[in-house]
Protein backbone atom coordinates (compact mmCIF):
# COMPACT_ATOMS: atom_id res chain seq x y z
CA UNK A 1 0.00 0.00 0.00
CA UNK A 2 2.65 2.35 0.92
CA UNK A 3 4.93 1.80 -2.11
CA UNK A 4 1.86 2.07 -4.30
CA UNK A 5 1.03 5.42 -2.71
CA UNK A 6 4.58 7.16 -3.21
CA UNK A 7 4.40 5.62 -7.06
CA UNK A 8 0.67 6.73 -7.99
CA UNK A 9 0.96 10.43 -6.36
CA UNK A 10 3.40 11.45 -8.73
CA UNK A 11 0.57 10.48 -11.64
CA UNK A 12 -1.67 12.66 -9.75
CA UNK A 13 -0.61 15.00 -12.12
CA UNK A 14 -0.57 13.68 -15.88
CA UNK A 15 0.79 15.10 -18.43
CA UNK A 16 -2.44 15.66 -19.87
CA UNK A 17 -3.61 17.68 -17.24
CA UNK A 18 -3.50 21.04 -17.34
CA UNK A 19 -3.23 23.78 -14.39
CA UNK A 20 -4.00 26.95 -14.37
CA UNK A 21 -2.20 28.54 -11.44
CA UNK A 22 0.92 30.85 -11.71
CA UNK A 23 2.51 32.76 -9.26
CA UNK A 24 3.91 35.35 -11.08
CA UNK A 25 5.08 36.25 -15.05
CA UNK A 26 8.32 34.85 -14.89
CA UNK A 27 6.68 31.21 -15.03
CA UNK A 28 7.96 30.47 -11.11
CA UNK A 29 6.35 27.84 -9.20
CA UNK A 30 4.03 28.71 -6.23
CA UNK A 31 4.00 26.60 -3.30
CA UNK A 32 0.03 27.67 -2.69
CA UNK A 33 -1.80 24.36 -0.78
CA UNK A 34 -5.34 24.16 -0.59
CA UNK A 35 -7.13 25.71 2.09
CA UNK A 36 -7.81 22.44 3.31
CA UNK A 37 -4.24 21.78 3.84
CA UNK A 38 -3.90 25.48 5.55
CA UNK A 39 -6.56 24.03 8.03
CA UNK A 40 -4.78 21.28 8.61
CA UNK A 41 -1.43 22.45 8.57
CA UNK A 42 -2.76 24.98 11.92
CA UNK A 43 -4.84 22.56 13.58
CA UNK A 44 -3.87 21.05 16.61
CA UNK A 45 -3.74 16.91 14.83
CA UNK A 46 -1.78 18.30 12.25
CA UNK A 47 2.36 17.71 12.66
CA UNK A 48 4.97 18.85 10.66
CA UNK A 49 8.06 16.86 9.71
CA UNK A 50 11.20 16.60 7.37
CA UNK A 51 12.42 14.34 5.46
CA UNK A 52 15.87 13.79 8.14
CA UNK A 53 12.86 13.08 10.91
CA UNK A 54 10.83 10.59 8.86
CA UNK A 55 13.91 8.79 7.98
CA UNK A 56 14.95 8.30 11.63
CA UNK A 57 11.43 7.78 13.03
CA UNK A 58 10.80 4.61 10.01
CA UNK A 59 14.42 2.90 11.16
CA UNK A 60 13.53 3.50 15.22
CA UNK A 61 10.30 1.75 13.90
CA UNK A 62 9.28 -0.10 17.45
CA UNK A 63 7.86 -2.97 15.71
CA UNK A 64 10.44 -4.01 13.39
CA UNK A 65 13.18 -3.19 15.82
CA UNK A 66 11.67 -5.63 17.85
CA UNK A 67 11.21 -8.29 15.69
CA UNK A 68 14.93 -8.17 14.07
CA UNK A 69 16.14 -7.72 17.57
CA UNK A 70 14.29 -10.91 18.56
CA UNK A 71 15.55 -12.79 15.83
CA UNK A 72 18.95 -11.66 16.76
CA UNK A 73 18.56 -12.49 20.23
CA UNK A 74 17.64 -16.07 18.97
CA UNK A 75 20.47 -16.12 17.05
CA UNK A 76 22.80 -15.48 19.37
CA UNK A 77 21.31 -17.42 22.52
CA UNK A 78 22.29 -20.32 19.83
CA UNK A 79 25.72 -19.10 19.90
CA UNK A 80 25.37 -19.08 23.71
CA UNK A 81 24.44 -23.16 23.59
CA UNK A 82 27.41 -23.88 21.30
CA UNK A 83 29.72 -21.63 23.16
CA UNK A 84 29.13 -23.46 26.17
CA UNK A 85 29.85 -27.16 23.98
CA UNK A 86 32.36 -27.65 25.77
CA UNK A 87 31.45 -27.42 29.23
CA UNK A 88 31.08 -30.58 31.22
CA UNK A 89 27.73 -32.31 31.25
CA UNK A 90 25.59 -33.28 34.51
CA UNK A 91 23.42 -36.36 34.19
CA UNK A 92 21.23 -37.31 37.35
CA UNK A 93 19.26 -40.65 37.68
CA UNK A 94 16.74 -40.65 41.11
CA UNK A 95 14.99 -43.70 41.42
CA UNK A 96 12.41 -44.79 44.25
CA UNK A 97 10.87 -48.86 44.54
CA UNK A 98 9.44 -51.47 46.84
CA UNK A 99 11.81 -54.08 48.09
CA UNK A 100 11.11 -57.04 49.79
CA UNK A 101 12.31 -57.26 53.53
CA UNK A 102 15.44 -59.65 53.75
CA UNK A 103 16.11 -59.95 50.05
CA UNK A 104 17.28 -62.75 48.41
CA UNK A 105 19.16 -62.37 45.49
CA UNK A 106 18.96 -66.06 44.63
CA UNK A 107 15.54 -66.68 45.96
CA UNK A 108 13.39 -65.35 43.60
CA UNK A 109 9.93 -67.60 45.26
CA UNK A 110 10.68 -65.69 49.08
CA UNK A 111 11.24 -62.30 47.41
CA UNK A 112 7.27 -62.84 46.06
CA UNK A 113 5.58 -63.88 49.12
CA UNK A 114 7.62 -61.13 50.80
CA UNK A 115 5.92 -58.53 48.43
CA UNK A 116 2.51 -60.51 48.36
CA UNK A 117 2.21 -59.95 52.31
CA UNK A 118 3.45 -56.43 51.93
CA UNK A 119 6.52 -56.81 53.86
CA UNK A 120 8.47 -54.64 51.82
CA UNK A 121 9.99 -51.42 52.22
CA UNK A 122 11.30 -48.28 49.89
CA UNK A 123 14.98 -48.41 48.31
CA UNK A 124 16.16 -44.91 47.24
CA UNK A 125 18.92 -44.83 44.70
CA UNK A 126 20.70 -41.46 43.39
CA UNK A 127 23.27 -41.81 40.54
CA UNK A 128 25.56 -38.30 39.63
CA UNK A 129 27.63 -38.33 36.48
CA UNK A 130 30.16 -35.16 35.92
CA UNK A 131 30.70 -36.16 31.80
CA UNK A 132 33.46 -33.91 30.74
CA UNK A 133 34.68 -33.86 27.01
CA UNK A 134 37.86 -34.47 25.99
CA UNK A 135 38.60 -34.14 22.71
CA UNK A 136 35.56 -34.11 19.68
CA UNK A 137 37.45 -34.01 16.24
CA UNK A 138 36.15 -30.69 16.36
CA UNK A 139 32.47 -31.09 16.41
CA UNK A 140 32.19 -28.18 19.06
CA UNK A 141 33.89 -25.44 16.93
CA UNK A 142 32.01 -26.61 13.67
CA UNK A 143 29.13 -25.99 15.96
CA UNK A 144 30.46 -22.70 17.12
CA UNK A 145 31.09 -21.36 13.83
CA UNK A 146 27.28 -22.47 12.49
CA UNK A 147 26.17 -20.51 15.25
CA UNK A 148 28.00 -17.31 14.74
CA UNK A 149 26.81 -17.43 11.18
CA UNK A 150 23.29 -17.50 12.34
CA UNK A 151 23.88 -14.22 14.01
CA UNK A 152 25.43 -12.19 10.83
CA UNK A 153 22.63 -13.92 8.88
CA UNK A 154 19.71 -11.90 11.56
CA UNK A 155 21.85 -8.54 11.08
CA UNK A 156 21.74 -8.81 7.27
CA UNK A 157 18.08 -9.53 7.41
CA UNK A 158 17.22 -6.89 9.67
CA UNK A 159 19.95 -4.61 7.52
CA UNK A 160 17.85 -6.12 4.48
CA UNK A 161 14.95 -4.69 6.39
CA UNK A 162 15.46 -1.74 7.02
CA UNK A 163 16.66 -0.76 3.07
CA UNK A 164 13.44 -1.31 2.14
CA UNK A 165 11.63 0.17 4.47
CA UNK A 166 13.87 3.30 3.96
CA UNK A 167 13.28 3.30 0.14
CA UNK A 168 9.32 2.72 0.60
CA UNK A 169 9.28 5.86 3.22
CA UNK A 170 11.41 8.20 0.62
CA UNK A 171 9.28 7.09 -2.02
CA UNK A 172 5.96 8.21 0.38
CA UNK A 173 7.81 11.26 1.12
CA UNK A 174 8.45 12.52 -2.38
CA UNK A 175 4.94 11.45 -3.59
CA UNK A 176 3.38 13.31 -1.08
CA UNK A 177 5.59 16.47 -1.18
CA UNK A 178 4.68 16.18 -4.86
CA UNK A 179 0.66 15.57 -4.96
CA UNK A 180 0.74 18.52 -2.30
CA UNK A 181 2.19 20.97 -4.84
CA UNK A 182 0.32 19.24 -7.56
CA UNK A 183 -3.07 20.28 -5.58
CA UNK A 184 -1.78 23.56 -4.94
CA UNK A 185 -1.60 24.03 -8.80
CA UNK A 186 -5.30 22.72 -9.54
CA UNK A 187 -7.42 24.34 -6.70
CA UNK A 188 -5.83 27.62 -8.15
CA UNK A 189 -6.62 26.75 -11.79
CA UNK A 190 -9.82 25.47 -10.76
CA UNK A 191 -10.89 28.58 -9.08
CA UNK A 192 -9.46 30.59 -12.80
CA UNK A 193 -11.38 28.16 -14.88
CA UNK A 194 -14.43 28.49 -12.62
CA UNK A 195 -14.38 32.33 -12.66
CA UNK A 196 -14.13 32.52 -16.73
CA UNK A 197 -16.75 29.88 -17.26
CA UNK A 198 -19.03 32.06 -14.78
CA UNK A 199 -18.17 35.63 -16.82
CA UNK A 200 -18.72 33.51 -20.17
CA UNK A 201 -22.10 32.75 -18.74
CA UNK A 202 -23.25 36.31 -17.94
CA UNK A 203 -21.90 37.46 -20.68
CA UNK A 204 -23.97 34.96 -22.98
CA UNK A 205 -27.53 36.03 -20.98
CA UNK A 206 -26.73 39.52 -21.54
CA UNK A 207 -26.00 39.14 -25.10
CA UNK A 208 -22.48 40.39 -25.16
CA UNK A 209 -20.78 37.02 -26.10
CA UNK A 210 -17.85 37.32 -28.38
CA UNK A 211 -16.75 33.88 -28.46
CA UNK A 212 -18.07 30.69 -29.84
CA UNK A 213 -19.60 27.90 -28.32
CA UNK A 214 -17.30 25.45 -29.56
CA UNK A 215 -14.46 27.49 -27.33
CA UNK A 216 -16.66 27.32 -24.07
CA UNK A 217 -17.24 24.04 -24.69
CA UNK A 218 -14.05 23.18 -24.94
CA UNK A 219 -13.69 25.24 -21.46
CA UNK A 220 -15.92 23.22 -19.70
CA UNK A 221 -14.30 19.91 -20.49
CA UNK A 222 -11.07 21.36 -19.22
CA UNK A 223 -12.69 22.28 -16.38
CA UNK A 224 -14.07 18.76 -15.46
CA UNK A 225 -10.66 17.24 -16.57
CA UNK A 226 -9.17 19.21 -13.89
CA UNK A 227 -12.18 18.67 -11.20
CA UNK A 228 -10.63 15.31 -11.98
CA UNK A 229 -7.07 15.43 -11.40
CA UNK A 230 -8.40 17.20 -8.06
CA UNK A 231 -10.14 14.47 -6.59
CA UNK A 232 -7.59 11.61 -7.93
CA UNK A 233 -4.64 14.19 -6.34
CA UNK A 234 -6.30 14.12 -3.04
CA UNK A 235 -7.42 10.13 -2.83
CA UNK A 236 -3.56 9.81 -3.41
CA UNK A 237 -2.10 12.20 -0.90
CA UNK A 238 -4.34 10.81 1.58
CA UNK A 239 -3.13 7.44 0.35
CA UNK A 240 0.79 8.62 0.24
CA UNK A 241 -0.12 9.96 3.69
CA UNK A 242 -1.49 7.12 5.23
CA UNK A 243 1.83 5.05 3.93
CA UNK A 244 4.29 7.72 5.53
CA UNK A 245 2.47 7.63 9.08
CA UNK A 246 2.74 3.46 9.24
CA UNK A 247 6.17 3.37 7.91
CA UNK A 248 7.25 6.25 10.20
CA UNK A 249 4.94 5.14 13.03
CA UNK A 250 3.22 9.16 13.20
CA UNK A 251 0.83 9.50 15.67
CA UNK A 252 -1.36 11.21 13.01
CA UNK A 253 -2.21 11.17 8.85
CA UNK A 254 -2.46 14.79 8.94
CA UNK A 255 1.37 15.72 8.23
CA UNK A 256 3.14 18.50 6.47
CA UNK A 257 6.24 17.08 4.91
CA UNK A 258 7.20 21.38 3.59
CA UNK A 259 7.11 21.88 -0.29
CA UNK A 260 8.63 19.37 -3.09
CA UNK A 261 11.77 21.61 -4.26
CA UNK A 262 11.56 21.74 -8.09
CA UNK A 263 14.54 24.08 -8.06
CA UNK A 264 16.95 22.20 -6.03
CA UNK A 265 20.71 20.70 -7.41
CA UNK A 266 19.62 17.47 -8.64
CA UNK A 267 22.05 14.66 -7.27
CA UNK A 268 24.60 13.09 -9.76
CA UNK A 269 24.96 9.41 -10.95
CA UNK A 270 28.38 7.92 -11.10
CA UNK A 271 29.57 5.04 -13.61
CA UNK A 272 27.41 1.51 -13.40
CA UNK A 273 30.33 -0.70 -12.76
CA UNK A 274 31.03 1.83 -9.39
CA UNK A 275 27.71 0.50 -7.76
CA UNK A 276 27.81 -3.00 -9.08
CA UNK A 277 31.44 -2.97 -7.29
CA UNK A 278 29.47 -1.38 -3.93
CA UNK A 279 27.02 -4.06 -4.07
CA UNK A 280 29.39 -6.69 -4.23
CA UNK A 281 30.41 -5.44 -0.77
CA UNK A 282 27.25 -3.58 0.78
CA UNK A 283 24.05 -5.94 -0.93
CA UNK A 284 22.40 -7.96 2.36
CA UNK A 285 21.13 -10.70 0.66
CA UNK A 286 24.32 -11.11 -1.58
CA UNK A 287 26.42 -11.49 2.74
CA UNK A 288 23.39 -13.72 3.53
CA UNK A 289 24.17 -15.90 0.07
CA UNK A 290 27.75 -15.88 1.36
CA UNK A 291 26.90 -16.85 4.93
CA UNK A 292 24.88 -19.61 3.25
CA UNK A 293 27.62 -21.16 1.87
CA UNK A 294 30.12 -21.29 4.42
CA UNK A 295 27.02 -22.69 6.64
CA UNK A 296 26.51 -25.70 4.27
CA UNK A 297 30.87 -26.11 4.03
CA UNK A 298 30.79 -26.00 8.01
CA UNK A 299 27.55 -28.69 7.70
CA UNK A 300 29.45 -30.66 5.55
CA UNK A 301 32.76 -30.76 8.20
CA UNK A 302 29.96 -31.51 10.67
CA UNK A 303 28.75 -34.78 9.08
CA UNK A 304 32.05 -35.86 8.36
CA UNK A 305 32.95 -35.46 12.22
CA UNK A 306 29.97 -37.57 12.98
CA UNK A 307 32.15 -40.91 11.94
CA UNK A 308 34.64 -40.22 14.86
CA UNK A 309 33.89 -40.84 18.35
CA UNK A 310 33.34 -38.37 21.01
CA UNK A 311 36.73 -38.75 23.80
CA UNK A 312 35.57 -38.29 27.67
CA UNK A 313 36.25 -38.44 30.72
CA UNK A 314 33.63 -39.56 33.68
CA UNK A 315 33.33 -38.66 37.48
CA UNK A 316 30.48 -40.98 38.84
CA UNK A 317 28.94 -40.38 42.27
CA UNK A 318 26.11 -43.48 43.69
CA UNK A 319 24.04 -43.38 46.87
CA UNK A 320 21.41 -46.20 47.94
CA UNK A 321 19.19 -46.42 50.81
CA UNK A 322 16.42 -48.57 52.08
CA UNK A 323 14.67 -49.25 55.52
CA UNK A 324 15.14 -53.26 54.63
CA UNK A 325 18.51 -55.16 54.48
CA UNK A 326 19.41 -57.75 52.45
CA UNK A 327 19.60 -61.33 53.56
CA UNK A 328 22.49 -62.35 54.95
CA UNK A 329 24.11 -65.22 52.37
CA UNK A 330 26.28 -68.03 53.11
CA UNK A 331 29.49 -68.33 53.07
CA UNK A 332 32.27 -71.56 52.25
CA UNK A 333 34.89 -72.26 54.80
CA UNK A 334 37.90 -73.82 53.19
CA UNK A 335 40.80 -75.32 55.35
CA UNK A 336 43.11 -74.12 52.29
CA UNK A 337 42.55 -72.13 49.23
CA UNK A 338 40.97 -73.97 46.36
CA UNK A 339 40.60 -77.10 48.85
CA UNK A 340 36.67 -77.84 49.11
CA UNK A 341 34.02 -76.54 51.76
CA UNK A 342 33.63 -78.07 54.94
CA UNK A 343 30.43 -79.86 55.43
CA UNK A 344 28.34 -79.78 58.51
CA UNK A 345 26.68 -83.42 59.06
CA UNK A 346 25.06 -84.58 55.25
CA UNK A 347 24.09 -81.13 54.17
CA UNK A 348 25.98 -79.28 51.73
CA UNK A 349 25.16 -76.30 54.03
CA UNK A 350 28.68 -74.85 56.10
CA UNK A 351 26.12 -73.38 58.50
CA UNK A 352 28.20 -70.18 58.09
CA UNK A 353 26.48 -66.94 56.99
CA UNK A 354 27.12 -63.24 56.42
CA UNK A 355 26.25 -60.25 54.84
CA UNK A 356 26.87 -59.17 51.44
CA UNK A 357 30.43 -58.23 50.21
CA UNK A 358 28.23 -55.12 48.10
CA UNK A 359 25.13 -54.63 49.55
CA UNK A 360 22.71 -53.09 46.60
CA UNK A 361 20.37 -51.50 48.86
CA UNK A 362 22.85 -49.45 50.65
CA UNK A 363 25.88 -48.18 48.85
CA UNK A 364 28.12 -45.43 48.21
CA UNK A 365 30.67 -45.33 45.27
CA UNK A 366 32.80 -42.95 43.58
CA UNK A 367 33.95 -44.11 39.94
CA UNK A 368 36.44 -42.14 37.64
CA UNK A 369 36.03 -43.61 34.18
CA UNK A 370 37.41 -42.60 30.64
CA UNK A 371 35.68 -43.68 26.92
CA UNK A 372 35.00 -42.87 23.91
CA UNK A 373 31.55 -42.28 22.94
CA UNK A 374 31.28 -43.67 19.47
CA UNK A 375 27.58 -44.29 16.89
CA UNK A 376 28.07 -46.85 14.47
CA UNK A 377 25.62 -45.80 11.75
CA UNK A 378 28.11 -46.11 9.12
CA UNK A 379 25.18 -46.54 6.20
CA UNK A 380 23.04 -43.43 7.60
CA UNK A 381 26.04 -41.29 8.42
CA UNK A 382 27.69 -41.79 5.11
CA UNK A 383 24.25 -40.82 3.07
CA UNK A 384 23.80 -37.96 4.70
CA UNK A 385 27.44 -36.70 4.73
CA UNK A 386 26.98 -37.07 0.32
CA UNK A 387 23.33 -35.50 0.99
CA UNK A 388 25.09 -32.47 2.31
CA UNK A 389 27.54 -32.36 -0.18
CA UNK A 390 24.79 -32.78 -2.74
CA UNK A 391 23.43 -29.48 -1.17
CA UNK A 392 26.63 -27.30 -1.36
CA UNK A 393 27.16 -28.21 -4.95
CA UNK A 394 23.60 -26.88 -5.47
CA UNK A 395 23.80 -23.90 -3.47
CA UNK A 396 26.95 -23.16 -5.48
CA UNK A 397 25.00 -22.93 -8.51
CA UNK A 398 22.39 -21.07 -6.77
CA UNK A 399 24.46 -18.15 -5.59
CA UNK A 400 26.33 -17.90 -9.53
CA UNK A 401 22.57 -17.65 -10.58
CA UNK A 402 22.18 -15.17 -8.00
CA UNK A 403 24.82 -12.95 -8.80
CA UNK A 404 24.19 -12.85 -12.39
CA UNK A 405 20.64 -12.26 -11.49
CA UNK A 406 21.75 -9.32 -9.08
CA UNK A 407 24.01 -7.62 -11.93
CA UNK A 408 21.05 -7.29 -14.27
CA UNK A 409 18.55 -6.22 -11.65
CA UNK A 410 21.06 -3.13 -10.59
CA UNK A 411 22.18 -2.62 -14.43
CA UNK A 412 18.45 -2.26 -15.08
CA UNK A 413 17.95 -0.08 -12.36
CA UNK A 414 20.64 1.82 -13.46
CA UNK A 415 19.81 2.58 -16.97
CA UNK A 416 16.00 3.20 -15.84
CA UNK A 417 17.49 5.68 -13.34
CA UNK A 418 20.06 7.05 -16.22
CA UNK A 419 16.69 7.53 -18.25
CA UNK A 420 14.92 9.50 -15.47
CA UNK A 421 17.99 11.90 -15.33
CA UNK A 422 18.12 12.82 -19.07
CA UNK A 423 14.37 13.28 -18.75
CA UNK A 424 14.36 15.63 -16.62
CA UNK A 425 16.94 17.46 -18.82
CA UNK A 426 14.69 17.36 -21.85
CA UNK A 427 11.66 18.29 -20.27
CA UNK A 428 13.49 21.07 -18.74
CA UNK A 429 13.99 22.36 -22.12
CA UNK A 430 10.68 21.78 -22.53
CA UNK A 431 9.68 23.85 -19.84
CA UNK A 432 12.00 26.90 -21.00
CA UNK A 433 10.03 26.46 -24.71
CA UNK A 434 7.08 26.27 -23.00
CA UNK A 435 7.41 29.73 -20.65
CA UNK A 436 8.88 31.75 -23.87
CA UNK A 437 5.45 30.69 -25.81
CA UNK A 438 3.52 31.73 -22.91
CA UNK A 439 5.26 34.92 -22.70
CA UNK A 440 5.00 35.93 -26.28
CA UNK A 441 1.18 35.90 -25.75
CA UNK A 442 1.12 38.36 -22.79
CA UNK A 443 -0.87 39.15 -19.63
CA UNK A 444 -4.18 39.71 -21.59
CA UNK A 445 -4.08 35.74 -22.69
CA UNK A 446 -2.91 34.56 -19.42
CA UNK A 447 -6.16 36.55 -17.77
CA UNK A 448 -8.03 35.00 -20.61
CA UNK A 449 -9.24 38.01 -22.07
CA UNK A 450 -8.49 37.63 -25.93
CA UNK A 451 -11.38 37.05 -28.26
CA UNK A 452 -10.27 33.94 -29.45
CA UNK A 453 -10.27 31.78 -26.44
CA UNK A 454 -8.64 29.07 -28.34
CA UNK A 455 -5.14 31.27 -28.07
CA UNK A 456 -5.68 32.14 -24.49
CA UNK A 457 -6.00 28.65 -23.22
CA UNK A 458 -3.72 26.48 -25.67
CA UNK A 459 -0.27 28.27 -24.73
CA UNK A 460 -1.28 27.95 -20.62
CA UNK A 461 -2.00 24.00 -21.68
CA UNK A 462 1.33 23.64 -22.86
CA UNK A 463 3.19 25.15 -20.26
CA UNK A 464 1.14 23.50 -17.37
CA UNK A 465 2.08 20.05 -19.36
CA UNK A 466 5.62 20.55 -19.56
CA UNK A 467 6.04 21.82 -16.20
CA UNK A 468 4.02 18.73 -14.74
CA UNK A 469 6.42 16.77 -17.01
CA UNK A 470 9.03 18.18 -15.64
CA UNK A 471 8.15 17.81 -12.07
CA UNK A 472 7.07 14.32 -12.62
CA UNK A 473 10.48 13.65 -14.12
CA UNK A 474 12.03 15.12 -10.81
CA UNK A 475 10.11 13.05 -8.80
CA UNK A 476 10.91 10.01 -10.88
CA UNK A 477 14.61 10.20 -10.87
CA UNK A 478 14.60 11.01 -7.04
CA UNK A 479 12.75 7.61 -6.54
CA UNK A 480 14.65 5.53 -8.65
CA UNK A 481 17.94 6.42 -6.77
CA UNK A 482 16.37 5.53 -3.73
CA UNK A 483 15.61 2.26 -5.67
CA UNK A 484 19.05 1.83 -7.01
CA UNK A 485 20.54 2.43 -3.12
CA UNK A 486 18.27 -0.11 -2.19
CA UNK A 487 19.37 -2.47 -4.83
CA UNK A 488 22.95 -2.01 -3.90
CA UNK A 489 22.75 -2.05 0.12
CA UNK A 490 23.43 1.37 0.76
CA UNK A 491 20.76 3.57 2.63
CA UNK A 492 21.91 6.73 0.54
CA UNK A 493 23.16 6.59 -3.34
CA UNK A 494 24.78 10.20 -2.54
CA UNK A 495 26.92 8.44 0.26
CA UNK A 496 28.47 6.29 -2.57
CA UNK A 497 31.97 7.86 -3.78
CA UNK A 498 33.19 7.53 -7.63
CA UNK A 499 35.69 5.52 -6.32
CA UNK A 500 33.66 2.58 -5.22
CA UNK A 501 33.63 3.48 -1.57
CA UNK A 502 30.78 4.58 1.24
CA UNK A 503 31.42 7.61 2.87
CA UNK A 504 29.87 7.58 6.81
CA UNK A 505 27.31 10.66 8.10
CA UNK A 506 24.69 12.35 6.69
CA UNK A 507 23.63 12.08 3.06
CA UNK A 508 24.01 15.57 1.49
CA UNK A 509 19.87 15.41 1.06
CA UNK A 510 19.36 15.51 5.12
CA UNK A 511 22.52 17.31 5.87
CA UNK A 512 22.17 20.59 3.14
CA UNK A 513 25.83 20.07 1.98
CA UNK A 514 26.64 19.80 -1.85
CA UNK A 515 26.92 16.69 -3.82
CA UNK A 516 30.34 17.27 -4.81
CA UNK A 517 33.52 15.18 -3.40
CA UNK A 518 36.24 16.71 -2.57
CA UNK A 519 38.24 13.57 -2.01
CA UNK A 520 39.23 12.68 -5.19
CA UNK A 521 40.55 9.33 -3.40
CA UNK A 522 38.34 8.89 -1.23
CA UNK A 523 40.25 9.45 1.79
CA UNK A 524 37.48 10.68 4.11
CA UNK A 525 35.16 8.00 2.57
CA UNK A 526 34.44 4.27 4.47
CA UNK A 527 36.46 1.45 4.20
CA UNK A 528 34.46 -1.11 1.55
CA UNK A 529 33.38 -4.28 3.50
CA UNK A 530 35.02 -7.39 2.10
CA UNK A 531 33.01 -10.32 1.39
CA UNK A 532 33.68 -13.56 3.41
CA UNK A 533 35.94 -15.88 0.99
CA UNK A 534 32.71 -16.32 -0.78
CA UNK A 535 31.38 -18.71 2.07
CA UNK A 536 34.23 -21.03 2.30
CA UNK A 537 34.89 -22.68 5.77
CA UNK A 538 37.91 -22.42 7.83
CA UNK A 539 38.89 -26.06 6.91
CA UNK A 540 38.72 -25.26 3.35
CA UNK A 541 41.82 -24.87 1.12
Amino acid sequence: MCGLAGGETARAAPPESVQAAEAGDDGASTSATSSDDDDSASSPESASYTLSEVITRAKTNEDLVEEFEAKREKAEWKKYRADWGAFPKVESRTTIAPVPADAEPTRLQENADEIANLDIGPVIDQDVQFLFPVYTFGRIRTLQKLASVGVDVAEFKRREAILNVLYQTKRAFYGLQLSRLFDGILEEGHAKVEAKLQEMKEARQFGTADFETRDFRELQIFSAEVDERRADNRKLADISSSGLTYLADLETERLDVGTFDEDAELPPLHDQDVYLEVARHHRPDLKQLNQALRAKHLQVDLKRQQFYPNVFVALKFGVSWSTESTALQPVCRKETPGGECDKVGDSDETGLFARPYKDPLNRLSVNVVGGLQWKFDFFNQYGQLQSTRAGLRELKAQKQRALGAMRFEIKEQYKTTQNHREKVEINRRRLEAARRWRDQVGFAVQKMDAKELRDAVEPIRKYYEARAKYLRARYDYLVARASLAQKIGVEWLSLVHPNGTVRSGPPPELSGKSFGFDDERGEEAETTERPDNSGRSDNDE
